[in-house]
């Protein structure tokens, strides 16, 4: 995303970012981006170091009496008067108010210059020689500056201390010859021994001491004033940073000195200015924003004050403008940036002017961190081009320090990793680490070149990265930063996991990135690994669990220290993406109302976002309509939103690097109002809005390069499904499916890259465009007829359907690795794509395959015989096929009865007119059937779907003369396959070689009251084993994960386990606690595809509804039994819906006699098995043994 700097998390594909933290110095809390879900740098610490040389000079000038020196005879360490108050003594009457008029802002200073002077010339001290009387030209300074200004302070204290006694003036005329002599040795000698710069702080302070006290005895208050800024002054010569503690003496001096100028009248002088901006930033260092903004408001209301140097002004404008950032003040915040901007030149013009190197240095230091302070608002403002210049012109400034060029290119660094200008990224990653000497920065730099290594494919080199950060002297990293550069490592890692294809290895790492920050509550690193979480785990379609992830990271984005609503508000708009990814568009509409509501006035300067939150409102409106209730007065409405989503998200100025986040938002709001407009059919309008997009999108400005460059790709991919939708809506399907293909591939490269967002619906977007190609080419096939055409359309099914595997192969080797420490192949290889032999091979004769297709527009059926291959398009849609699945499931759960028997048998037939009776003539003399299902049918038992109506007996128990499938004659064997990709891969494994025979686990104890007994389970198992040989059995309290995985399963030709599953999205099958009072334990898919399973033939999963997973689009059903055959099983038999126990157990033991008597195959075996009990009225109920089906290997 352009405008991003890549510690804010881009909401979408610009910014493949992982592991940016600002630079140790400065430390900027950067501005919250209004083009993306991110965070903020959550150290509200101030930009600009404190410059030695620089403003502590400036407050040296104040106490010291700093100015032009006249030589004294006898050499007396206290500096001359300045020029105008030397004059001051011979001007006449009108020149002298013109003198006091000038020093209205300085008259602290002036006055105690004279005041020391009128003190020294009556205790016979040396001091700057005036004409005339000492005394009477201070009390006429002090009666002039009353009389002129209003402020009688100084009368007051030309009277305390010239009434003193002779005794007293000695004293203090002693104390600042002491003081001057001492500081004087000081500042003498450069460079100061350590030792020396210690003893003579301890003999400053001491005098100083002195100073108040005398000041409390005789109510001096000139020396009061001059006490506490001498002491600010030692404070920061002394490096009172170095401690908490210090820190807090520091602050603690520098109120007192505020507090002191501001009750003695002065809160208008220079010096009071210098101290409010003093505590300005001691405040922001220390996070007490509140404070801070007092201080600032006290200082502004000076800063137009004669005499304030530009580099003070400047140095507020940078405080200020950190503390608009933290109050989230964002438009003041790029105010003060433009106005810092424009300061730098001419101050940067005047540093060859400065009197010695050191200053200099420390001048190009302090103008380095302003630049790059103006680069982080420039960029996190979408203004990529502005703040790549700015940062490219300060790196070419003369006499760059090293650390500092090492931050600034640090950031460069983000810049070219959030335009997708990866290259250049690991490049200008590079530099930094050569200029660098800081662990810190260091760090930063290796997690920029691993992030665009990885997203420039290089997952070797971006391995490399990560190892170097290993070697990094981390004790050097402050503790404050190690915390947040650990969580961004773990970030960093489970980037290159993910590219890698280790999904669960990516989740892994975000944990230990989380576990990094657990101490911080109000971390806004947390919000972003959370939202980093839900991401993930909604590509792994684990929807829920995103959705408790993104809650979460509102949650957290509440206790905020840096922008809270800000994150709550791009946390809500990533809830309300999941829950519009999930089919929920009502809970998304009423989570946006809330949030728009909420965020009115905090939205006002944030055009860009609040144009995205109205998209996607807008979006799920119309996705909470049904067809009837879009009557024109709706769709017009939500037309007219959507407008104004396109004028807010257009305010946003386009740089030479354009705003891709603003650009692929403003596309996609354009694509929704076509397909309102299509809906509606308002043709004209949809032609408009096609040439609107295609007008826009070629008035983006993009860099060399950006072709390639995956931020890009969603603007690229939005454009090119507008035109596949309009041409397919204009009856154009051939140049539909050429950009519906491009648009795919876009697609493609965004799902293979991670994005420091919170999720966007973009696996939704990505299946919605899949879905519509399917439709196309299913229409296409089914308008032409021809087998050519139905293998053509099916192949691209089959793409579509293997991409799951090839994630799933990927973790489970990932897991094979980390569990064994081998680098070797798990038993499944990983899927290529099938073409036109592969699917001959399958097609041996007296099979036939059917594949199903349930897409948005319509729902397919493929039927394949030998050389012929043809679709139908069925009568119902995918939510009319919903609904009778879900009726005949509801009726075969439970014991029989009349009612349940007539609904079986009559929803039944309904689902066979629909599934078989299009193919009828290709299943009718098959001896063996391969079924590939589809969404809601991949839990449908298909061996109950009826042929025909028969009459059901009272009692609806003796279903045995019901004509089932499972029932129809010739056909010996009927098996599940999740695509044929995989049917192909499983039949062309080479024999398994098993060493046992039948690894037997059941009847756990589970140690709860809550999980009923499975006597039938242990009669199940023991009858099992007297028909095996060489059986192993695990059952009770030993029937455990840890004795199961002791056996190594793999050995085994079979492994059968018989027990309680627990239910969820995908189901797991529980097994007795490894210890003694322990909960049961869970064996996931997660847990199976991990396990070397190569010499298995036959997983028996004899529980309830072990064959429920989630369905992930067009990807087919995960859940155990293709875990099971990732792990490298042959074949996996499993149940679709809750079974009964003792029938369970009488059909296992048939299935085993056939498998060892006869050698059937199991899909043969279980189909015999299935008949048994369907001939006998005891057992002929459907519920009984339909549920089980094999998947894998015919």
């Amino acid at each position: 995303m352009p405008g991003v700097p890549p510690w804010f998390p881009p909401r979408f594909g610009g910014g493949h970012v992982v592991c940016a933290v600002p630079p140790r110095r400065p430390r900027a809390s950067p501005l919250p981006n209004h083009h993306m879900k991110g965070s903020v740098s959550p150290k509200p610490t101030r930009c600009v170091p404190r410059c030695r040389a620089g403003a502590i000079a400036l407050l040296a000038t104040f106490a010291l009496t700093v100015g032009v020196r006249a030589q004294h005879p006898d050499g007396s360490p206290l500096p001359p008067l300045q020029p105008d108050l030397v004059r001051f003594a011979t001007a006449k009457s009108a020149d002298r108010d013109t003198i006091v008029e000038a020093r209205r802002h300085t008259l602290v200073d002036g006055f105690r210059r004279l005041l020391r002077v009128a003190v020294s010339d009556r205790t016979g001290n040396p001091d700057t020689l005036v004409a005339g009387d000492a005394e009477a030209l201070v009390r006429d300074f002090a009666t002039r500056s009353e009389r002129i200004l209003g402020n009688d302070t100084l009368s007051v204290d030309t009277r305390t201390v010239l009434n003193l006694s002779e005794r007293a003036l000695e004293r203090r005329a002693r104390l600042f010859t002491k003081f001057y002599s001492e500081f004087g040795k000081f500042r003498a000698i450069s460079p100061l021994p350590a030792d020396r710069v210690d003893a003579n702080l301890r003999q400053v302070r001491g005098i100083v001491e002195q100073m108040r006290r005398f000041s409390r005895e005789h109510e001096d208050r000139d020396l009061l004033r001059f006490a506490h800024a001498v002491r600010v002054v030692l404070d920061n010569q002394g490096g009172s940073g170095r401690s908490v503690t210090r820190r807090a003496a520091s602050r603690g001096h520098i109120e007192a000195l505020a507090a002191c100028l501001a009750k003695h009248g002065f809160d208008r002088d220079v010096r009071y200015f210098i101290a409010e901006r003093d505590l300005a930033h001691s405040y922001l260092r220390g996070g007490e924003t509140e404070k801070a903004g007092a201080a600032l408001r006290s200082a502004r209301a000076c800063v137009d004050l004669e005499g304030i140097d530009p580099v003070l002004r400047a140095d507020l404008l940078s405080l200020e403008l950190e503390y608009y950032k933290n109050r989230s003040y964002l438009q003041a915040a790029k105010d003060a940036a433009t106005s810092l901007e424009r300061m730098i030149p001419a101050i940067e013009q005047g540093v060859s002017a400065l009197p010695a190197d050191d200053l200099r240095a420390d001048r190009r230091a302090q103008l380095g961190s302003w630049y790059v302070q103006v680069a982080f608002v420039r960029i996190a403002n979408g203004q990529l081009s502005s703040g790549h210049d700015i940062l490219n012109r300060a790196l070419e400034r003369p006499g760059v320090a090293d650390d500092d060029a090492a931050q600034m290119l640090v950031l460069l660094a983000q810049v070219k990793e959030t335009l997708g200008d990866y290259a250049a990224g690991v490049r200008t990653a590079q530099r930094a680490l050569t200029r660098s000497q800081d662990p810190g920065l260091e760090w930063q730099a290796r997690l920029h070149e691993a992030a665009c290594q990885a997203l420039r494919g290089r997952i070797g080199d971006a391995r490399k990265a990560l190892v170097a950060t290993a070697d990094l002297d981390r004790e050097r990293v402050p503790a404050n930063d190690l915390a947040r550069l650990q969580s961004r490592d773990a970030l960093a890692h489970a980037l290159v996991r993910k590219l890698d294809g280790d999904l669960e290895g990516a989740l892994d790492a975000c944990a230990r990135a989380l576990r990094s920050v657990l101490k911080d509550a109000t971390s806004v690193d947390r919000v972003r690994a959370l939202w980093f979480k839900s991401a993930i785990l909604l590509e792994l379609g684990e929807a829920n669990e995103a959705l408790e992830a993104a809650f979460d990271a509102r949650e957290y984005a509440k206790a905020a220290r840096v922008n809270p609503r800000w994150q709550m508000f791009v946390s809500d708009l990533g809830i309300a993406d999941i829950l519009l990814s999930c089919g929920r568009p009502n809970e998304a509409l009423e989570r946006l109302d809330d949030a728009l509501r909420e965020g009115g006035a905090f939205l006002k300067s944030q055009p860009a976002l609040r144009g995205e939150g109205r998209r996607l409102r807008a979006e799920s409106a119309w996705r909470a309509l049904d067809e009837s209730q879009r009557d024109p007065k709706r769709t017009q409405a939500l037309v007219d939103a959507l407008g104004d989503a396109i004028i807010d998200l257009k305010k946003e100025g386009r740089g030479r690097f354009g705003t891709l986040r603003v650009a692929a938002e403003t596309l996609r709001a354009y694509e929704l109002v076509l397909e309102i407009s299509l809906a509606t059919t308002n043709t004209s309008a949809a032609h408009e809005v096609v040439e609107d997009a295609r007008t826009y999108h070629q008035s983006l400005d993009r860099p060399d390069g950006a072709v390639r460059a995956l931020a890009w790709a969603e603007v690229d991919a939005s454009m090119e499904a507008i035109i596949a939708r309009a041409a397919e809506a204009s009856g154009d399907p051939e140049t539909a499916l050429h950009h519906y293909t491009k648009a795919a591939r876009l697609e493609s490269r965004l799902r293979a890259g991670l994005r420091w967002r919170a999720p966007d619906g973009l696996s939704a977007r990505f299946e919605a465009i899949h879905d519509r190609m399917a439709y196309l080419h299913l229409k296409a096939a089914q308008r032409h007829g021809s087998p050519a055409r139905a293998r053509q359309a099916l192949l691209f099914l089959e793409e579509n359907r293997a991409r799951s595997l090839r994630t799933l192969v990927a973790a489970a080797e990932a897991r094979m690795v980390a569990r064994t420490g081998a680098n070797e192949e798990i038993g499944l290889l990983r899927p290529r794509k099938l073409d036109g032999d592969g699917l001959d091979a399958l097609l041996v004769d007296g099979r036939t395959v059917l594949v199903y297709s349930l897409t948005g527009r319509g729902c397919y059926v493929f039927g394949l015989r030998g050389d012929h291959a043809e679709v139908h398009e069925m009568a119902l849609d995918r939510k009319g096929l919903e609904r009778q699945v879900y009726s005949l499931l509801s009726n075969l759960q439970g014991e029989p009865n009349a009612y349940k028997a007539g609904a079986v048998v009559d929803f039944g037939h309904r689902l066979w007119r629909e599934l078989i009776g299009p193919v009828s003539h290709l299943v009718r003399d098959a001896t063996e059937l391969v079924i590939v299902p589809d969404g809601v049918l991949n839990g449908l038992p298909f061996g109950a779907l009826v042929e025909r109506p028969v009459a059901t007996p009272a009692d609806g128990r003796d279903l045995s003369n019901v004509p089932f499938l499972s029932a129809r004659p010739g056909l010996e064997a009927l098996t599940v396959a999740p695509s044929l990709a995989t049917l192909t891969l499983l039949v062309e494994r080479p024999p398994a070689k098993p060493e046992r025979t039948v690894l037997l686990v059941g009847d756990p104890d589970l140690g709860h009251k809550s999980f009923t007994p499975l006597p039938h389970a242990r009669t199940e198992i023991e009858a099992i084993a007297e028909l095996s040989d060489n059986a192993t059995v695990l059952v009770g309290p030993r029937a455990t994960r840890g004795h199961m995985e002791a056996q190594r399963p793999g050995r085994f030709g079979t492994l059968h386990i018989a027990t309680h599953t627990r239910r969820g999205r995908v189901a797991a099958l529980l097994l007795a606690p490894d210890e003694a009072g322990g909960d049961p334990t869970e064996l996931k898919p997660a847990d199976v595809m991990g396990m070397r399973l190569i010499d298995t033939n036959l997983v028996v999963l004899s529980a309830c509804a072990t064959g429920h997973g989630k369905t992930a689009g067009p990807e087919g059903l995960i859940g155990l039994p293709r875990a099971f055959l990732i792990a490298g099983a042959r074949r996996v038999l499993a149940s679709n819906i809750e079974i009964v126990d003792d029938k369970t157990s009488r059909l296992m033991q048939l299935l085993y006699a056939r498998m060892g008597s006869k050698h059937e195959q199991p899909a043969r075996a279980l189909l015999t098995a299935q008949r048994a009990l369907l001939g006998s009225p005891k057992t002929s109920w459907p519920g009984f043994w339909a549920p089980f089906f094999v998947v894998g290997t015919p």
